[in-house]
């Protein structure tokens, strides 16, 4: 697809819990113009199982790289950042490695950021082999090290 061909983008960033992805299918549903981003995020291209599970549900969905958002939100073409973190502690929103980048961004381009829980774990319906487990299992430890505290001002 060409930066071009894009009007309206929904922004996913984090690990969608099952009622993350509930909310986007809704949104996705009462505006179908919206195109759904989902970014790799490295350095797992957690992106990858995410793009898999909103195709599962009917949603569909753009893959980008994560050097790609700054030249959509310069372009106004997300309209609005959906941040699933993992947990809430005092005046911060942990999420994945790169939340805060993303955060920012919104934040700078006045893009409306919409926090909602999602998964603290990578995890599969149904795993593709003993090799999928295995390395989910491995990525859950390393993720736990990439976390980010978002200040709660600038999710808001």
């Amino acid at each position: 697809m060409r930066l071009s061909e894009l009007q309206e983008g929904l922004l996913l960033w984090g690990l969608p819990s099952l009622q993350g992805i509930a909310v986007v299918k809704e949104k996705a549903r009462a505006d179908q113009g919206v195109y759904v981003l989902v970014p790799e995020m490295r350095p797992y291209l957690l992106g990858l199982t995410i793009a898999n599970r909103l195709q599962e549900e009917g949603i569909k969905n753009v893959y980008a790289t994560d050097n790609m958002l700054g030249i959509l939100f310069y372009k106004r073409k997300i309209k609005e950042v959906i941040f699933f973190y993992k947990e809430l502690t005092d005046h911060h929103a942990v999420g994945i490695c790169g939340s805060l980048y993303v955060c920012l961004l919104a934040r700078v381009h006045n893009v409306p950021i919409k926090p909602l829980q999602g998964e603290k774990k990578i995890r599969s319906a149904l795993a593709a082999s003993l090799l999928d487990e295995y390395t989910r299992f491995h990525y859950n430890d390393m993720l736990k090290a990439a976390d980010e505290a978002v200040p709660e001002a600038i999710v808001q």
